[in-house]
């Protein structure tokens, strides 16, 4: 009985500090309820329902925008690369004559070469570094085309609830 009457004691302690505290700040806790509730009226006003189809080509354009951020990567390494080989070969030229042997690098190693052999695998290299860069720029043509198509078909459906832009082309 008298951890009853302890309980109910509490209770009714409990009780009057929270009514005592809400009329001190009724009017200003509903004003400031108010719009959070609102709030959660809007949010599901704007909802998008996701199919599985949707999900399917927001995934096919993250997998496709990775790809072409590579083939980005891939193609100033090999502009680099062919900058060293041009480099390469007017220091060759500038050197003529005055010894028929250059240094020829391949993989970690050096070999001696002669100037005329040494400008053949220069331009050989510079070739195949061409056809290469081709190659990736071909590829990354057709994946803007299908991330374009993407785009296009997921901004209109979910709008501006969706971003698909990447930072560097803002």
């Amino acid at each position: 009985m008298i951890v009853y009457s302890v309980v109910r004691n509490v209770y009714l302690v409990v009780k009057f500090c929270c009514k005592a505290l809400l009329t001190s700040i009724s009017n200003q806790y509903l004003y400031v309820v108010e719009p959070f509730s609102n709030m959660a009226n809007t949010v599901k006003d704007n909802e998008v329902h996701i199919t599985y189809e949707d999900q399917e080509k927001i995934n096919c354009f993250a997998r496709n925008n990775a790809k072409l951020t590579y083939l980005k990567e891939e193609i100033k390494e090999l502009i680099k690369e062919k900058e060293n080989y041009v480099d390469a070969a007017d220091e060759i030229m500038m050197l003529e004559g005055d010894d028929d042997t250059v240094p020829y690098m391949i993989g970690d190693s050096f070999f001696p070469q002669t100037s005329e052999k040494a400008m053949e695998y220069l331009e050989r290299r510079q070739t195949e570094i061409g056809k290469e860069m081709e190659t990736l720029e071909n590829k990354a043509v057709s994946i803007n085309k299908i991330l374009s198509d993407l785009k296009e078909q997921l901004y209109a459906k979910f709008g501006d609830n969706i971003n698909l832009e990447n930072d560097e082309e803002l």
